[in-house]
C-alpha cells in the first residue's frame, strides 16, 4: 500500500516539474499587521488570523527584504498530509525581486522517509510551487499554532506595490493539500484573501 502511496505523490510531483519545465523562467510565524520598519519596504498581510486547517501567508520586514511565509494552522483535521501544490501570483513582479527560498518544518520527515522534495519555479508573476515527502513513509498531522510550509525572501526592487495571493495552476485544481495516497485534503483550505508588499 505503501509503495502505492508514494508512487502517487511522485506522480504528482512529475507532474508539478512538467508545469515548472513548461513555464519560462524570469518562504516564522508572521503577523497581520502592517510591519514596516523604516528601510523602505512594508508587508500587509489579507488580515486571515491562524486557525486549524488554514493556509495563510506571514510576513516579517529586515532592512531592504520582506520574508514572507505560508504558514499551515493546527491543530488539522488530518493527520496524514503529505505534499502541497499551490502557486502564489503577484499582481506585479516589478516591484520585488525574488531571492532563495527553502521548505518549512510543517512535513515532517517521519521514518522511512528518504526527503522532504520542493519544487519551485517563477514565470512572470507566478510561482510555481510543489513540496511533497518521498519514500516509505506515512503523512503527519499539524499541532496547535502554525508550522512553515515555506518561506519566500523578496527585495525591495523598485518604488510601488504588489499583491499576494494564493492560486491553483491556470486551467487546473485550486491550491491544495495531498495525503499519502495522493488524494486532495479537502479539510485544509487556503486564504482567499490577498496579502500587499510596499516599496518605498
Amino acid at each position: 500500500m505503501r509503495c502505492t502511496r508514494s508512487n502517487s505523490i511522485l506522480g504528482l510531483v512529475a507532474l508539478l516539474s512538467l508545469a515548472i519545465a513548461g513555464a519560462s523562467c524570469g518562504g516564522g510565524n508572521g503577523a497581520d499587521s502592517v510591519i514596516d520598519v523604516g528601510h523602505g519596504i512594508t508587508f500587509v498581510g489579507s488580515g486571515t488570523p491562524a486557525s486549524p486547517n488554514t493556509v495563510r501567508l506571514g510576513g516579517r520586514v529586515s532592512g531592504n527584504f520582506v520574508t514572507v511565509t505560508v504558514l499551515l494552522g493546527g491543530p488539522t483535521t488530518s493527520t496524514d498530509i503529505y505534499g502541497f501544490a499551490f502557486d502564489l501570483v503577484m499582481d506585479s513582479s516589478d516591484v520585488v525581486e525574488l531571492t532563495p527560498l527553502s521548505a518549512g518544518p510543517a512535513l515532517r520527515q517521519l521514518s522511512g522517509c528518504e526527503s522532504i522534495e520542493f519544487l519551485s519555479r517563477q514565470s512572470g508573476n507566478r510561482i510555481v510551487v510543489g513540496i511533497t515527502k518521498v519514500g516509505w513513509c506515512d503523512g503527519n498531522g499539524i499541532d496547535a499554532g502554525e508550522e512553515v510550509i515555506a518561506t519566500y525572501s523578496y527585495r525591495a526592487f523598485v518604488p510601488g506595490r504588489t499583491t499576494l495571493r494564493f492560486d491553483g495552476p491556470p486551467g487546473g485544481s485550486g491550491p491544495s493539500a495531498y495525503d499519502s495516497n495522493g488524494n486532495v485534503i479537502d479539510t485544509i483550505v487556503f486564504d482567499t484573501g490577498t496579502a500587499t508588499i510596499v516599496t518605498e
